[in-house]
């Protein structure tokens, strides 16, 4: 009887990301790395980050292999040319046991938490459970998120206990700067993991597990002794700017235990490595949606301009305000996500103040419905920064995907 085991995908590191084929296809991935040279790119070493099996040409480029990636949960083998005969013996060699999906388990928060991360590691999550077996970890109780598709979802009681019994090939933290991450550094400290910034600064999720104050103070004197003011994280109110003026990002501890560091832009791999003198990857922008259809435009929607996702002083929402009273008188503005009482107030006494109360919109948190609705209308979206925390923005892909100029 012919054997009906799949054909191998054979790509050469570098070259373009799989295909959605590909990707349900059932078949062994297998990079052939032809030469050292290949694995100077970051777009190389990402190609090579997807196969099931790695193929090197050379006992030297194995070495050289051998010192940028992890082994497990890959085969590395090392091979002469022609390479046909490397993926033979690594197909031979790998059906001659049963085939698992692999488990992963992705700690995040996920939808309704109201955060950029939740919201993106919903749609990775849906992603990732296409090709494995994924769980997602979440701080409180399972039945108060939204589980994405073809995934599981279990609290940290239950994540524990598989992981002390190796229940998982891989962890991965998906890492932001607020304080709903601090169980995510709990659970870092005591089962080491792969580690997605979304941020490079960190202080705001130790936060919670330090609350502003002396408690945090102390925490920042411990991670990097002298290094900074004994003063700077003491307020009980503590806002970014004290941390971003004085330089502080206590990412080092992070860098240091995590088995890999994912970063979204070159930008943030380099300051990983300034801070913490880690390697990070690069593994390229946050993925955009699918792209999604223009609406037909309404009486008005000429004129709207939205800023999307979590308002915060940060994002300078007054600069947006201040500027729609400066410009045309048609003009209104929508700020499409979360907001804190006391900054809706701020914002809507500098509106009332400037004249333009009725031409500013604060929607607070919406639904996915609502948001997509807002976007679809949009005439131009503005995405603002006070300053960088080496963060990647999830609501400037969802602008993009919506095709509005931003």
């Amino acid at each position: 009887m012919a054997s009906t085991a799949p054909l191998p995908l054979v790509l050469v590191a570098g070259n373009d990301a799989l295909t959605a084929a590909d990707r349900t296809a059932d078949r062994d991935v297998v990079v052939v790395v032809p030469s050292i040279e290949a694995l100077a790119s970051p777009a190389a070493l990402a190609t090579v980050r997807r196969a099931d099996l790695l193929a090197a040409g050379s006992a030297e480029i194995a070495d050289a292999l051998a010192d940028r990636v992890p082994v497990a949960p890959w085969d590395m083998l090392v091979g002469v040319e022609p390479y046909a005969e490397v993926v033979a013996a690594a197909l031979h060699r790998r059906h001659g046991a049963p085939r698992r999906p692999r488990r992963l388990a992705l700690v995040t928060p996920l939808p309704p938490e109201p955060t950029g991360v939740a919201g993106y590691s919903a749609r990775l999550a849906e992603a990732l459970g296409r090709r494995v077996e994924l769980t997602c970890v979440v701080a409180g109780p399972p039945a108060h998120v939204r589980a994405p598709a073809g995934t599981r979802v279990v609290d940290v009681a239950t994540f524990e206990s598989q992981a002390a019994a190796g229940h998982f090939d891989e962890i991965v933290y998906a890492l932001g700067n607020q304080p709903r991450h601090g169980t995510q550094l709990v659970l870092l400290r005591r089962h080491p993991g792969a580690v997605e910034l979304h941020d490079v600064r960190l202080v705001g999720a130790y936060a919670g597990l330090y609350p502003p104050g002396d408690a945090l103070a102390d925490e920042l004197q411990r991670l990097e002794p002298g290094r900074f003011d004994p003063s700077l994280l003491r307020e009980a109110d503590l806002r970014m700017g004290p941390a971003v003026e004085a330089g502080a990002w206590m990412v080092r501890e992070v860098a240091t235990l995590a088995t890999t560091v994912l970063t979204h832009s070159a930008h943030a791999a380099a300051l990983v490595a300034a801070e913490a003198g880690v390697d990070a990857v690069d593994v390229g922008p946050l993925a955009c949606p699918d792209a999604a259809p223009r609406a037909e435009p309404a009486e008005g929607d000429d004129a709207l301009v939205v800023s999307v996702g979590v308002v915060d002083a940060s994002k300078r929402p007054d600069v947006l305000v201040r500027a729609l009273a400066a410009g045309p008188s048609g003009a209104w503005l929508a700020f499409v996500g979360p907001v804190a009482d006391d900054l809706r107030r701020e914002l809507n006494q500098l509106s009332a103040d400037l004249g333009v109360g009725e031409r500013v919109v604060l929607t607070g948190r919406v639904d996915d419905d609502a948001y997509a609705a807002w976007l679809r209308r949009a005439a131009v979206a503005v995405q603002l920064r006070a300053h960088s925390n080496g963060e990647s923005s999830a609501a400037v892909a969802d602008c993009l995907a919506h095709g509005v100029p931003t």
